[in-house]
């Protein structure tokens, strides 16, 4: 027993010898890599630290000199900005930005004075939005199918935007060449990258998959409307662009935040967003600052419509038809808590006269469906002309 016992300090002594030199291994093999490694290492491992939120509340100047650069080598813009501001009694945005998605940039500070409140200008947008053609469309068959390439119109409901939980497509045809189309497989339609087509099914395949976006700009709940302006303007510039609105509220209210995904590497998103920002230069639509970040696994799944969810659950509330897209827009904030799904559709059967719906659900019974109109007809006029449909 006592041979024993003199023997335990050697083995402790022998594990502590073990683990130092375990450490001085790692700390050498660290020490060896690329610092682009080492970087990329940090960025990865980097705690979630958004960016000041721009506010764009009690501006009352903004003026920007912009001198931009082209590099040649990358054939992407290199952007200095300059603003002077004034800006009395302007609000301190937070600091940090509570959300599951991970910024993956070195953080900045970004102020309102980086937002310009001129109108927004859709100069440079291909199509104008009188004559814009949503990519779904109604038939007997289903709710949502994908338009046929002919871009032939009979009449029928063209969805065009969709709120599938916190994330909002634009789903429209672009006369802009694009590297993304809509696709469907296994009862799914989905957003599919150029890319996304050159792979196979396997694991490293879908590991090989962009899982980067470049954020380009985010606002409050009030401007909600710009942000699906702005948002449609680079679909229709031939980018896959979507809205993602803040898991929670961020000083007293959500955010909706303008992405464009998606990229294999973190360098390619920031191209990406230095070439918007120097198409955009000269309508001052963008902040000074964008910066890439890491998606939610609910963003890059890039599902817009699963069919089994209508098909389990058919019933949906539809609100009266209104006379214009604005009108349709502006309703969506205030749906937030009503489904995990909403949509607007649209009807050119009279191009002087298209019609707007907007729906909400889903259901699986229709008395549920009641139900709920039932208590929101009584928190809101806006409901009380509802009614609830079977898809």
């Amino acid at each position: 027993m006592e041979k024993q016992n003199g023997s335990k300090p050697v083995i402790l002594l022998s594990g502590i010898i073990i683990l130092l030199l375990a450490v001085i291994v790692v700390l050498l093999f660290f020490q060896n890599k690329p610092d682009g490694w080492n970087q990329q290492l940090s960025v990865m491992m980097e705690k979630e630290a958004f960016p000041e939120e721009p506010t764009i509340k009690n501006q009352t100047e903004i003026t920007t000199a912009t001198n931009q650069e082209l590099d040649s080598s990358k054939g992407v813009a290199s952007i200095t900005t300059t603003t002077s501001k004034s800006i009395p009694n302007s609000e301190t945005p937070p600091t940090v930005e509570t959300s599951t998605a991970t910024n993956l940039a070195t953080p900045k500070v970004t102020s309102g004075a980086n937002i310009n409140l001129l109108p927004l200008d859709l100069t440079d947008t291909p199509t104008p939005a009188t004559e814009e053609r949503g990519a779904l469309v109604e038939n007997k068959e289903s709710p949502w199918s994908i338009r046929d390439t002919s871009d032939k119109t009979n009449g029928e409901w063209e969805t065009i935007l969709v709120r599938n939980q916190n994330k909002f497509d634009y789903t429209i045809r672009t006369q802009s060449p694009t590297d993304w189309s809509f696709n469907e497989e296994n009862k799914k339609i989905r957003v599919q990258l150029a890319s996304d087509k050159a792979k196979g099914k396997d694991i490293l395949s879908r590991k090989n998959e962009g899982k980067y976006a470049v954020q380009l700009l985010s606002l409050e709940n009030e401007y909600f409307e710009r942000a699906v302006e702005i948002t449609r303007m680079l679909v229709f510039s031939g980018y896959y662009a979507y809205l993602y609105k803040t898991e929670q509220k961020f000083k007293d209210q959500y955010w909706y935040r303008v992405r464009v995904g998606f990229f294999k590497t973190v360098e390619e998103a920031r191209e990406k967003g230095q070439e918007i920002h120097f198409r955009f230069r000269d309508q001052n639509v963008f902040p000074q600052d964008f910066w890439p970040v890491e998606p939610t696994s609910r963003e890059l799944s890039k599902v817009i419509v699963d069919h089994r969810m209508w098909q389990n659950k058919p019933w949906m509330i539809e609100l009266p038809e209104l006379m214009t897209r604005q009108q349709a827009i502006e309703m969506l904030p205030s749906l937030e808590t009503t489904g995990d799904f909403v949509y607007i559709a649209q009807n050119t059967a009279t191009p002087t006269a298209i019609r707007y719906r907007v729906r909400f659900g889903f259901f699986e019974k229709k008395n549920q469906a009641k139900e709920q109109l039932k208590k929101l007809s009584e928190k809101s006029k806006l409901f009380s002309k509802s009614q609830v449909v079977k898809l």
